[in-house]
């Protein structure tokens, strides 16, 4: 295997391994690590997959085998959940990169132009798994908020497509076997920095819009307790009042001047807004405080 190949080899591994870890986190919620713990397990993985891939007469069930159980260690150091839902999570991610690889070399033979370069194969599978994800994401994704504008995923579809329309270009008028390769490890290149930005933008797009929301709320949380402040205002003075209306009414009746005191009465009642009766359950009590309410 020439030089160029095996550099290409590694590139293609790299875009591999982050469509596998954007799989596995559509099941699995990362813990809270410091990238001084998740970077090495990354490049591990990528490591480790790219030295068995380049293992003399291997094959691919070495490889498969190789990125399984790295994506299983993923799984348990990096992100929450039970084993099982981690197993399903990473065998998804190696069924999805099968299915699609699969997709991609029959429609090609469906359509009568077979790829006979395996490096361009393995392009269209990378870039087709990593927009198909990215799909997913913005389908399984319940939070309006934790996804970018339509526009976003517009621009990733156009550079998807325009990825494989350049690789097609690259492959039948570039001649040299270096060059060509060399172009599509920069391509390969290209869409892996590029998602990995729009992540990023989603990322923080999701968390602007929510401190936003933050400061909405606490702009709320303060307009209630200014509300409540004067509500527990109102009702001391109301309280002040009141002792004093029943200081006097006691005084009148205390004194046998009951209409004088029936008259501040329905005076006090004209100021509250008891203006008729809409309750009579023959219970003073009850009928007051109903009327009084309605």
């Amino acid at each position: 295997m020439e030089t160029i190949d095996m550099v290409f080899g590694a590139i293609y591994n790299m875009l591999s391994v982050y469509v596998g870890i954007r799989v596995i986190e559509l099941f699995l919620v990362s813990k809270d690590r410091s990238r001084k713990i998740s970077l090495p397990l990354y490049i591990g993985t990528w490591l480790v997959n790219s030295v068995v891939y380049y293992v003399p007469n291997s094959g691919i069930m070495p490889t498969r085998l190789s990125i399984f159980l790295c994506f299983i260690a993923l799984a348990i150091f990096l992100y929450e959940g039970n084993w099982k839902r981690k197993v399903l999570a990473v065998i998804s991610a190696m069924g999805m990169g099968i299915i699609v690889e699969n997709i991609v070399w029959i429609s090609s033979n469906v359509l009568g132009a077979p790829l006979e370069n395996a490096a361009l194969g393995c392009l269209y599978s990378g870039v087709l798994e990593l927009f198909i994800v990215v799909l997913i994401e913005k389908i399984l994704s319940f939070d309006r908020y934790a996804v970018l504008p339509v526009g976003g995923y517009l621009s990733i579809g156009i550079l998807s497509v325009g990825s494989v329309m350049v690789a097609e270009i690259i492959s039948e008028e570039v001649h040299s076997h270096e060059l060509s390769m060399i172009a599509l490890s920069i391509i390969c290149i290209l869409n892996i920095s590029t998602y990995y930005i729009y992540q990023k933008i989603a990322e923080n797009y999701k968390e602007g819009l929510q401190r936003t929301m933050l400061i909405e709320e606490n702009r709320m949380y303060v307009k209630q307790m200014e509300i409540l402040r004067q509500s527990q205002e109102y009702v001391r003075v109301l309280r002040h009042d009141m002792k004093n209306h029943m200081q006097l009414i006691h005084t009148w009746l205390e004194s046998g001047e009951y209409e004088k005191a029936k008259e501040y009465v329905g005076k006090l009642g004209e100021k509250h807004g008891i203006t008729q009766e809409y309750v009579r359950t023959e219970n003073i009590e009850v009928d007051s405080i109903l009327n009084y309410k309605l």
